[in-house]
């Protein structure tokens, strides 16, 4: 057998050219099976070829929106959610930009609505209750 690419001799074998390096087109192994396509309503319960960062993301947003007076898991979702755009741009055939966008906006709406609450606590009249009546 020939390499496809410079033309050297190589064994039927050998995966790669050990003159120029390429890959040799190789009928797949019989010993391992095909991928199994993945339905794509599966793929929000179980997250398969998903940046983790999107995961980290997606539930630190719930987490932070559920907790709305905890800053630290919405910090956590956004940060992780621009993380995970990132990641996404760089490899694209990892999926979760959705995930990834609903941890950057939950994450953000979550932080301003405990700011909201916050004011508006201590904009009541007697926030810390140390009037007596």
């Amino acid at each position: 057998m020939y390499c496809t690419h410079c033309g050297t001799e190589i064994s039927k074998h050998h995966a790669f050219c050990s003159t120029c390096g390429q890959p040799q087109g190789h009928a797949p192994r019989a010993d391992r099976a095909p991928d199994a396509p993945v339905d794509s309503s599966l793929k929000w319960i179980v997250p398969v070829n998903t940046s983790p960062y999107a995961i980290v993301s997606c539930y630190s947003a719930l987490l932070g929106f559920f907790l709305c007076g905890l800053f630290i898991p919405s910090i956590v979702a956004i940060v992780f959610g621009m993380l995970a755009l990132s990641d996404i741009k760089k490899r694209p055939h990892l999926a979760g930009k959705g995930r990834a966008w609903f941890g950057l906006i939950v994450g953000a709406v979550s932080i301003a609505l405990a700011i909201v609450l916050i004011v508006m606590w201590l904009s009541s009249p007697d926030p810390f209750g140390n009037s007596s009546y």
